[in-house]
């Protein structure tokens, strides 16, 4: 636990809820989406009913058992998401599921009353949110010791525990005020943009009251509740495999299963394969071919168009509809805007036609006006990006102008980017000098991990810090670490060690490179 800190659970948390399938969170949906519904309806319920008083008892016993509903599912959440990590699962079995609900239906209620109390207290609150949360992973796998191991891994790294929960708890609160923003803005822009006028935009306030306030409060916790359960998730799984060493083992099941199917693609090609036959070429079959090869677009786009309109193909036929219907379309259109802004009496003709006449030149005038509009953002559009580029070539030449002495220790592969370590490391070769060829090769692999953010460059970090770094956020992918290992292994030996440097060894990096981009760009 000591090696996680807070700000490497909670980002290895996202990445891990970023790459699941959807299907992943169906358990979560489940739960969450009932109990949202209806605590937003008792709300309201509660709040402006006028029979609220003889509703309340009924009321509140559905709103209790929807709350147990989906303290139920989040464990089964929890638990999904603990066997994604250890990639084994075990099978429900009717004692689980009823050990599993009988203790969220008996533990989790407590926490509406002791989270409050510990959050006056203050000095408690994290340890209280880390055991009723580690109570629903520890009740999904129907333990019986569930509550002393929920008690037992809350109480490790307080410290770690007080950081992730003051760093998600600012994120909510700048959550709360962007869905408060976007909630009042967006029925004002409606009105602004398409004229739509309702009861939300003739009273602005709408949403400061309670049911308002409960609805923006279940968007903020429905977008940080799976992030809490899988951070801690991953403190439980941590803290048990310090005992178990369930880490290295999950990590060993990939590293089989990839060994597997590397020996079944190796050994794929040694089988015997059959003998061959002599085959019969029919004829017909054979100027089918040739016919079907000649129609191929390498071979006729230097045959003349010819076109029979009785031969058109459907497709053909369904585009021109469409287009006839399109100006069908404007003709209504133009017709209904003449018909909107202009005189219907019958009894003054000249005034109605000399309405037409003017919304004849007024729309003529407009789809002028329309038109120079988008030249002049076309002119503009390519006026900044001929900028762009101009100013692409000279921040190119202003980093290409940079120079770095490779025999710094201080160093850091931000200075350059890729390219410009490679051609480095070219000059160094012309020049001789393999070792500083080395370590600027060693830099551009760093400048390359750091834009695709597979690492953050930093001057005290070390190659196995790097290592490390790589490891947590590729570890879906470990073979890109190991790629980046070897690499940093060669780099070492070369640069600290006492190993010579010679071309062998700069073309095995060289390799390596090549490699780490291939794994690098599957992600």
């Amino acid at each position: 636990m000591a090696q996680h800190s807070a700000v490497d659970l909670i980002e290895e948390a996202v990445h891990l809820l970023r790459s699941a399938p959807l299907r992943f969170f169906t358990p979560y949906l489940v739960g969450m989406v009932p109990f949202a519904l209806g605590l937003l309806w008792f709300t309201a319920e509660m709040s402006w009913s006028t029979f609220a008083g003889e509703r309340l008892v009924d009321d509140s016993l559905a709103a209790a058992l929807l709350f147990v509903w989906k303290q139920v599912w989040e464990a089964v959440f929890c638990v999904a998401i603990h066997e994604r990590l250890t990639g084994s699962s075990a099978p429900w079995t009717r004692n689980r599921v009823l050990r599993m609900v009988t203790l969220q239906a008996a533990v989790q209620p407590w926490s509406l009353v002791a989270v409050p109390i510990a959050a006056l207290a203050l000095v408690p609150l994290a340890w209280t949110l880390a055991f009723f949360r580690n109570v629903s992973l520890y009740a999904g796998f129907g333990s019986i010791r569930a509550l002393g191991q929920a008690r037992e891994q809350a109480g490790r790294s307080i410290r770690a525990n007080w950081i992730m929960q003051a760093f998600l708890s600012l994120l909510g609160l700048l959550l709360l005020a962007n869905y408060f923003a976007a909630l009042t803005l967006i029925p004002q822009l409606g009105k602004s943009i398409f004229g739509l006028d309702n009861a939300l935009t003739r009273y602005p306030t709408w949403l400061l009251n309670s049911t308002g306030f409960v609805a923006v409060g279940i968007l903020v916790y429905v977008t940080l509740d799976p992030i809490f359960s899988a951070v801690y998730v991953l403190r439980c799984f941590y803290g048990q495999s310090v005992h178990t060493g369930e880490d290295l083992r999950a990590r060993f099941r990939r590293v089989a299963a990839q060994a597997v199917i590397a020996l079944v693609l190796l050994l794929s090609p040694l089988q015997a394969q059959p003998p061959a036959t002599a085959t019969v070429v029919d004829a017909k079959q054979l100027d089918r071919s040739i016919a079907t090869v000649v129609r191929r677009r390498e071979y006729t786009w230097r045959m003349p168009k010819t076109e029979d309109p009785a031969k058109r193909t459907g497709l053909a036929s369904w585009i021109d509809n469409v287009l006839a219907r399109i100006g069908e379309y404007w003709d209504w259109f133009k017709e209904g805007m003449r018909k909107a802004f202009s005189s219907d009496n019958p009894e003054i003709p000249s005034e109605k036609s000399k309405d037409r006449s003017v919304w004849d030149f007024a729309l003529q005038y407009s789809l002028w006006v329309l038109g120079a509009l988008f030249a002049v953002g076309a002119a503009l559009l390519l006026y900044r990006h001929r900028n762009a580029r101009k100013q692409s070539t000279v921040t190119a030449a202003t980093v290409a102008a940079v120079v770095v002495d490779l025999r710094d220790e201080s160093l850091t592969a931000d200075k350059l980017p890729e390219s410009s370590w490679l051609s480095l490391a070219q000059e160094w070769i012309d020049k001789g000098d393999l070792r500083l060829a080395l370590r600027a090769m060693h830099l551009a692999g760093l400048s390359y991990l750091n834009g695709r953010s597979l690492v953050t460059i930093q001057r005290w970090k070390s190659g196995m810090d790097y290592s490390a770094e790589i490891s947590r956020r590729t570890r879906m992918s470990p073979a890109i670490a190991s790629v980046f290992g070897r690499n940093v292994g060669i780099f070492e030996a070369g640069w600290y060690g006492h190993h010579e440097v010679n071309r062998g060894v700069l073309d095995e990096l060289s390799r390596g490179l090549d490699e780490l981009r291939s794994h690098a760009e599957r992600l």
